[in-house]
Order: structure tokens, then C-alpha cells, then sequence
């Protein structure tokens, strides 16, 4: 059994075979991860400025190399502040989280994953710079084994579903690459 199937605490999912027998397929990352990482370029610097501002600068928060922030305890050293934020990171790909998308006054979307103090923006020219990439793409950033209910139905989203989904696929890509470029103290 992998790492990941004994961190995750499952050996496998059953499926109907083509000869209508269930039998147990093995679970992988790419189970629990959507297929498209996007090729768009992010502005960090600005994602999390922006992160840190809709915190209101009371968080302190590691931002990882594809903009995903994370909320760590004030007060630790850097090299604590970066460990507390990868093992908190890479507990998405085992809860496999809520996300809450969440449009703000000057026009970006958080998307945030409440239990685990993790979030990110899409900034609004990103979101309109790139709509029909995006949209193009969105199913491509739902994992194969994840169903999402809507007031639509089963994965089936309007822009700000779109936009979520693109948000929340680069927190997967850095739950699985654990990078962090940037602390910010938080300042009250």
C-alpha cells in the first residue's frame, strides 16, 4: 500500500468492471487532484498582498509558490512558521476540504478553505484576462472522484463556480509541491 493510501486510511474505490463485476481499483494522486494546472501566470506578490489585506493584517500567513496562503501561529521563527504551513498544506490532499468562493468589493474572488486556514485570490484581471480558458477548463480542475452539488446540479457551474475551481486548483498543486516563497507578520 502507498504512503498516500496509508495517510488517507483507503486501499482502493470499487467500480464495475466492463464485465459488470465490482472490483477494487487503486486509489492515486491523481484520484484526489484535478488534471489541469494551469498555465497562467500569477501574480504572487499581489495575491498575497491582497491575502493579507482581506485578513486585515492580524494573520500571519505563508504564501507558497502558486499563491496559496496559509494562516501559521504569530509569533514563530520562519523555519516553524514554514513547517506549520506545509503540514497544514498538505492536509488538503488527505481532508480533501470544503472551499468557500467569496467575491470581494474590488472585484477578486477568495477562495478559502476554512478548516484548514487556507486561501487564495483570483485576481480580477486574472478572472477576466483568461474567462474562456477557464471556463474552457473547469471540469478539468474537479478531481475524478469528486462530485460538487450546485444549485445547478452535479458539477455544474455558472463564472463564479468557473473561477472557484481555478482558484482552488493551484492550493491542490501546491498541497502537492509544499514550496513556500514568502512570510507575512502579521502586523497588529
Amino acid at each position: 500500500m502507498s504512503w498516500l493510501k496509508k495517510i488517507l486510511g483507503i486501499s482502493g474505490v470499487w467500480a464495475a468492471s466492463s464485465s459488470g463485476v465490482l472490483a477494487e481499483e487503486p486509489i492515486t494522486i491523481e484520484d484526489l487532484v484535478p488534471a489541469w494546472k494551469p498555465s497562467v501566470e500569477r501574480d504572487i506578490d499581489k495575491i498575497s498582498e491582497r491575502c493579507h489585506f482581506y485578513l486585515n493584517q492580524t494573520k500571519t500567513i505563508v504564501v507558497f509558490s502558486h499563491g496559496t496562503c496559509v494562516i501559521v501561529d504569530d509569533g514563530l521563527p520562519g523555519d516553524q512558521s514554514y513547517s506549520q504551513a506545509k503540514t497544514k498544506l498538505s492536509g488538503f490532499l488527505k481532508a480533501h476540504p470544503d472551499f468557500t468562493p467569496m467575491e470581494m468589493k474590488d472585484g477578486n474572488m477568495v477562495v478559502n478553505t476554512p478548516h484548514i486556514d487556507t486561501l487564495t485570490v483570483v485576481l480580477k484581471e486574472t478572472m477576466a484576462t483568461h474567462a474562456d480558458l477557464i471556463e474552457e477548463n473547469h471540469q478539468k480542475a474537479i478531481p475524478s472522484h469528486e462530485v460538487i452539488l450546485t444549485p445547478l446540479g452535479h458539477n455544474i457551474f455558472e463564472s463564479l463556480g468557473y473561477n472557484a475551481l481555478f482558484g482552488r486548483s493551484f492550493i491542490f498543486w501546491d498541497a502537492q509541491e509544499l514550496q513556500p516563497v514568502k512570510l507575512l507578520r502579521s502586523t497588529r
